[in-house]
């Protein structure tokens, strides 16, 4: 046999084999120890209801009797066009005020 057809052989290493680590890497140090959680403090149950809500309830309520009077009995409130997109303004600028107080009470309370 002629020195080209002899070949060394080499070991096959299977692709999943874990790769053993080099001898030069650094120590793997331990990560540092995370603080102790804090406990929880649970918010007390409400104690009377939501008068932001019962409000809401009554000028839906105050609007769906006038939708009624205007359908039955030909009642007008006002003329939606010239009322309604400031009334839908207002009502906005008011939710977002509402919204506001709110998030400073909280982040007063904390």
């Amino acid at each position: 046999m002629s020195d080209e057809t002899q070949q060394p052989q080499t070991q096959q290493v299977p692709q999943d084999a874990p790769a053993a680590p080099p001898a030069w890497a650094p120590p793997v140090a331990a990560p540092p120890l995370a603080p102790p959680p804090r406990p929880v403090e649970y918010v007390p149950a409400p104690t009377g209801p939501n008068w932001s809500l019962v409000i809401v309830g009554v000028v839906l309520m105050a609007v769906a009797a006038g939708v009624v009077a205007n359908q039955v009995s030909g009642f007008q409130v006002a003329q939606l066009q010239t009322v309604g997109p400031g009334a839908l303004i207002g009502i906005g600028l008011l939710c977002a005020l509402i919204g506001i107080l709110g998030m400073a009470r909280r982040r007063h309370r904390s």
